[in-house]
């Protein structure tokens, strides 16, 4: 009789393990589907958030660097993805709307949650004026020839190249020239020309001409320059450093 208790007992005990492995068995089985479908809920969820309630569009647009140019321009660049999803928002069509503005050297634009844009510019400044068609058109540091203006703004070199232009070699030779100045030069030039690469000429105040030629050697040349200086002259030649000459 007790034999059979025991063995009652162990055999409860046994179904009892039999179950609760089955039932162990049967989650371990059930947890990735249940998992994924929590995750998918989840993203789900989060997409509703991002693209269709509203709360993460864009609403407002931060513009850092605008100094010279219109902030307005900027904005009415921006204005046709006001109110899209900030996650989806095109901003590689915001960038090639606002980098056709003119003054615009480059333009980069970033995603600010919940709900802005943050568009950082950096503007073209003028620093060379060629005259065309009775207006003045303005070149920057590179070269690029970005817009025309009625009058030439002060601090602006007033410069005769045939093609001004990024990709025109004399356009690129004045600029070397001029970077290469020493402020105390540079404060003095009035004008500059460019006919040929090789054959740059400055204006300096009082009508004096100096003949630079070409860009290179600029350091040289420089330095002969402002030695000559000290000697009054009409023309300073220092196109060959080894060898310049003043009339």
């Amino acid at each position: 009789m007790r034999d059979r208790v025991q063995h009652s007992t162990v055999s409860t005990r046994s179904a009892r393990l039999f179950a609760a492995r089955k039932r162990a068995r049967r989650w371990a089985s059930a947890r990735p589907a249940l998992v994924a479908t929590i995750a998918a809920s989840a993203v789900a969820a989060l997409c509703w958030v991002a693209l269709g309630s509203g709360a993460l569009d864009v609403r407002r647009v931060d513009i850092v660097g605008v100094t010279a140019l219109s902030a307005a321009d900027v904005r009415h660049a921006v204005q046709p993805s006001i109110g899209d999803p900030l996650m989806t928002v095109d901003t590689a069509r915001i960038k090639a709307r606002i980098s056709a503005i003119p003054t615009v050297a480059d333009v980069t634009i970033k995603r600010s949650w919940p709900d802005a844009l943050r568009v950082t510019i950096r503007e073209r400044h003028p620093v060379l004026a060629a005259a065309h068609a009775g207006s003045w058109l303005l070149i920057d540091r590179d070269g690029v020839a970005f817009t025309a203006v009625a009058s030439r703004p002060k601090g602006v070199l007033p410069v005769t190249v045939a093609s001004p232009s990024a990709g025109d070699p004399a356009t690129q030779a004045v600029l070397a020239v001029l970077k290469a100045l020493p402020k105390k030069v540079r404060a003095r030039v009035t004008a500059m020309s460019a006919p040929t690469p090789a054959g740059v000429q400055l204006v300096l105040t009082n009508h004096i001409t100096v003949v630079w030629g070409g860009p290179e050697d600029s350091a040289r040349k420089a330095k002969a320059l402002a030695a000559l200086l000290r000697r009054p002259a009409r023309v300073y030649d220092v196109s060959t450093p080894g060898f310049v000459t003043t009339s």
